[in-house]
């Protein structure tokens, strides 16, 4: 990876069809081979728990950020920025994975906050954590010496995150009791997480909850979380409809 001269364009790597990671000092020396199994393993989940048509959604480029991951989107195209260098596999999945789920749902992308931003947020963090959980089984399962004696560690991984971010055992009181701090144009992580390990089981246990963000849209147009939720019952189908059901209960009692 060297440096480019004034007015070259960095060169691209094809991760899947429309998944291309831009060459960059910045994410170091790794395999290139078992980071973009891994970058796929995260498109092909959401394609397989959303029901999605593979491929169908627009062009991905995915290139290096000096601060932090972001994405926003161009015309035909979102631009995501990761945060990671060298084999760190565990941090390629967890940002990589929060990125393309805001790439599934699609809003605007701007970095607003304002309406129930939030909310996209925890659902971002949750893709996160549910990815990494299927990773565990993904390095058990690789043909891959060193993926499979990785498993332990992404295990160990999530089980970090989880107890930071112990659950709350009345989370619609937790969502009440932060509804000040939710409504705040300001980035709070801590509150994200702990909302996305609330919901986690229930996404675990049915993925096909994930369709729900096929039909968020842009977030910050809802003005509650009722009014969303009312949306998306009336968007269901009888594949999670339950499920759907039982996180409106979790969430708004």
């Amino acid at each position: 990876m060297g440096n480019l001269h004034e007015g070259q364009l960095a060169p691209q790597f094809a991760v899947s069809r429309n998944i291309f990671l831009q060459d960059s000092d910045g994410f170091g020396s790794f395999d290139h081979g078992i980071v973009f199994s891994l970058l796929r393993l995260v498109q092909e989940n959401f394609y397989k728990w959303t029901a999605y048509s593979p491929y169908s959604d627009c062009l991905c480029q995915v290139g290096y950020k000096e601060d932090w991951p972001c994405i926003y989107a161009l015309p035909g195209i979102h631009v995501i920025n990761l945060h990671v260098s060298g084999n760190y596999w565990c941090k390629w999945v967890y940002q990589f994975a929060h990125e393309y789920c805001h790439h599934m749902i699609g809003g605007k992308m701007n970095g607003e906050k304002s309406g129930l931003f939030w909310f996209e947020e925890t659902v971002c963090e949750l893709s996160s954590m549910h990815n990494l959980y299927c990773m565990v089984g993904f390095c058990e399962k690789s043909s891959l010496m060193s993926l499979r004696r990785f498993a332990p560690a992404v295990q160990d991984y999530l089980g970090d995150l989880l107890k930071c971010a112990l659950p709350p055992k009345d989370v619609q009181g937790f969502v009440c009791q932060h509804t000040d701090a939710l409504r705040q144009p300001l980035y709070h992580r801590d509150i994200y997480s702990t909302l996305a390990a609330s919901i986690f089981p229930l996404f675990v246990r049915d993925p096909s909850l994930w369709k729900i963000i096929l039909h968020f849209g842009d977030v910050r147009r809802w003005a509650s979380l009722e009014a969303l939720f009312r949306h998306l019952h009336e968007t269901s189908d009888d594949s999670y409809s339950s499920s759907l059901a039982n996180l409106d209960r979790l969430l708004l009692g």
